[in-house]
């Protein structure tokens, strides 16, 4: 794939975006009020940028998911291992145990459902120090690749059975998810 040049300038704006935002929520001064717009901007870049690259080279399901795996992963690991470090140190044991347990869905590429479904403000000043809180998109992109990896896979075979049964098995999951959180408010 030719690299596109425009794009990288996009993307230096989204960045800029959620940088800008971010640092209104730690001074609690609102920079730029719904600043979600640099994360939906990295985003649709994101997904634009791997349907191309899986359309043009991936017609391996296996091979697709492996290299976006290894590219997000063992970097993922190294970061965490590095946090776990530091805030053994900076944290006490009530809040390292609680930073610990959010490990498991960062590792397993949950933790964006982890976050949507606990009780934790996106926008507080506490849990905008934690620096796992920011693996949310990480697991989002993630689920993309999946998703329509798997897609992919079913086109190129032509098995649209096994793409519509995975299909409804994924949407009955986020239903009983979804009615569950709906129930406990």
């Amino acid at each position: 794939m030719s690299k596109i040049p425009h794009l990288d300038g996009l993307r230096a704006i989204a960045v800029f975006l959620a940088f800008i935002y971010h640092i209104g929520v730690i001074f609690h001064y609102p920079l730029l009020p719904g600043g979600y717009l640099g994360v939906d901007i990295f985003i649709v870049i994101s997904g634009y940028l791997m349907m191309k690259i899986a359309s043009e080279k991936y017609d391996n399901f296996i091979n697709f998911i492996n290299r976006r795996f290894e590219r997000i992963f063992f970097p993922l690991i190294f970061l965490i291992f590095i946090f776990i470090f530091i805030n053994f140190f900076f944290l006490n044991y009530h809040s390292f145990i609680e930073f610990n347990k959010i490990i498991k869905f960062v590792i397993s590429f949950s933790s964006n459902l982890f976050f949507f479904f606990s009780e934790l403000n996106y926008n507080s000043f506490e849990i905008s120090l934690n620096p796992l809180l920011y693996t949310w998109s990480l697991s989002l992109e993630f689920q993309y690749y999946l998703f329509f990896g798997f897609l992919f896979y079913c086109l190129n075979t032509r098995n649209f059975f096994f793409f519509f049964l995975i299909f409804f098995l994924i949407f009955f999951f986020f239903f009983l998810i979804f009615k569950k959180k709906l129930i406990l408010k």
